[in-house]
């Protein structure tokens, strides 16, 4: 009996802070947890854990997006998104208000 009152213990333990973390993590705040939250929105939960977004260079972007005025923030892992898998690498972030949207941008590899 006191094992099974230690497992449950530990389970709802963990639940709470994976929750907690989630949480954290996934609400748009800023920008790099708008991304993070596109990436698990297209049902990718590890992926979204493991991003790590990071802003590309204004060239960069200019080049990704078109305009100045979009951020575009590049992930560590590809995930896929849309009815075609297409593989992504770099987000677009646009602020509105307080915010933080998300713009794709779909890149197709060449393999």
């Amino acid at each position: 009996m006191k094992k099974r009152k230690r497992t449950i213990l530990m389970f709802l333990l963990f639940a709470v802070v994976w929750s907690a973390t989630t949480v954290v993590t996934v609400i748009p705040y800023s920008p790099q947890n708008a991304v993070r939250l596109y990436v698990l929105k297209n049902g990718h939960p590890i992926a979204s854990m493991f991003a790590f977004p990071k802003v590309m260079s204004r060239a960069d972007s200019k080049l990704q997006s078109g305009n100045n005025k979009l951020t575009c923030y590049g992930v560590n892992i590809n995930f896929s998104a849309g009815p075609a898998g297409v593989p992504i690498y770099a987000v677009r972030v646009k602020k509105l208000v307080c915010i933080n949207t998300r713009h794709i941008r779909r890149i197709l590899w060449d393999k």
